[in-house]
């Protein structure tokens, strides 16, 4: 029997799960279907796991202090560019 959307989405989740076992399945979900998941069927769901899934594939994984550290780079962004601006 043709497993249905359901069982492909749970699939994927076991897929992410393996492939990045230090990311929860939550931010897997509110990243790959964000913003509004209320009216997605299933099928839409699964469509947006997949597409997900294969960013995932060529996107290098980042830990949240890796992020933390891009924020925090961001918010700072003028001190960076002073000091660049000195070294010249």
């Amino acid at each position: 029997m043709k497993p249905n959307h359901y069982e492909k989405i749970l699939g994927v989740l076991v897929e992410l799960k393996q492939s990045h076992p230090k990311c929860s399945m939550g931010r897997h979900l509110a990243t790959a279907l964000e913003p509004n998941t209320w009216n997605m069927t299933d099928a839409e769901v699964f469509d947006c796991l997949e597409k997900y899934k294969s960013r995932l594939s060529i996107d290098i994984f980042h830990s949240d202090s890796d992020i933390d550290n891009i924020i925090n780079d961001g918010i700072n962004l003028n001190n960076i560019l002073h000091e660049d601006e000195e070294d010249d």
